[in-house]
């Protein structure tokens, strides 16, 4: 899963992306042998690419209201956990 990204709430509230001033921040639709199917968003990290069956080897995801939300490190599964409604509506 990624794991360098930005969890400052002043940046990172929902529907809005947070600062990603740092580089070596990536996504892991950047490999070409991807199957795009097998992609999803973070809702919890706008613009963060979680490979689903990583995620869901890894329980990172969540289901809510009839669907699944993949997420990308664990700092995002708390944030969802603790406020599932809105990144749900973020996604």
């Amino acid at each position: 899963m990624c794991t360098n990204h930005n969890h400052d709430e002043a940046t990172n509230t929902p529907g809005t992306a947070p600062d990603r001033t740092d580089s070596s921040h990536h996504t892991h639709a950047a490999r070409p042998d991807r199957d795009p199917s097998d992609l999803a968003e973070c809702p919890v990290m706008p613009g963060t690419m979680v490979i689903k069956s990583e995620a869901d080897a890894d329980g990172m995801y969540r289901d809510y209201d009839g669907t699944r939300h993949y997420l990308c490190c664990d700092t995002c599964v708390a944030l969802f956990d603790a406020d599932p409604a809105t990144y749900a509506k973020a996604a």
